[in-house]
C-alpha cells in the first residue's frame, strides 16, 4: 500500500542525536485486500484468522449462490445485492470511433443500507 492511499498519525516524537523524529502509524488504509479485511474481521469477532477468511470465502460463496439463481440478498444495514438485467446498446471503439453492438448481460448491483451511508457520511 503506498503512502498516499493512507491517511497517517504521528504515533510520538522521540528525540535522537538532538534531532526530532516523529514516529506516525496509519489512522486509515483508504483501501482494504482480502487479508486486511479478515485480520479485521479476526480481531472483531476473536475468531482466528483462518477461521475468518473460511467464514469470508463461505459468505461470499452464498452470495455469489443466489445472486446467479437470481434471488436478491439483503443485510438489513449494511446493504442489498441484486441482479439487473443491462439492455444491448451501440458503443464506439475508444481506438478508431468505430460504431460497436455491446451485448446485452447481466450485471451485479449493490445498494447501500441506511446504517452504512450514515457511518460512511460521517466519515467525512
Amino acid at each position: 500500500m503506498g503512502f498516499f492511499q493512507q491517511i497517517w498519525a504521528v504515533q510520538r516524537v522521540i528525540t535522537a542525536g538532538g534531532r526530532m523524529f516523529a514516529v506516525v502509524k496509519p489512522l486509515i488504509n483508504l483501501k482494504m485486500n482480502k487479508e486486511e479485511l479478515i485480520e479485521a474481521i479476526a480481531s472483531g469477532s476473536k475468531l482466528t484468522k483462518a477461521d475468518s477468511g473460511r467464514a469470508l470465502d463461505a459468505t461470499i460463496e452464498a452470495i455469489e449462490k443466489a445472486l446467479k439463481k437470481g434471488d436478491r440478498v439483503g443485510l438489513v444495514g449494511f446493504g442489498s445485492f441484486s441482479v439487473a438485467k443491462r439492455a444491448a446498446r451501440m458503443g464506439r471503439n475508444p481506438q478508431t470511433g468505430k460504431a460497436i453492438k455491446i451485448a446485452a448481460k447481466k450485471v451485479v448491483k449493490f445498494k447501500a443500507g441506511t446504517v452504512l451511508a450514515t457511518a460512511v457520511n460521517k466519515g467525512k
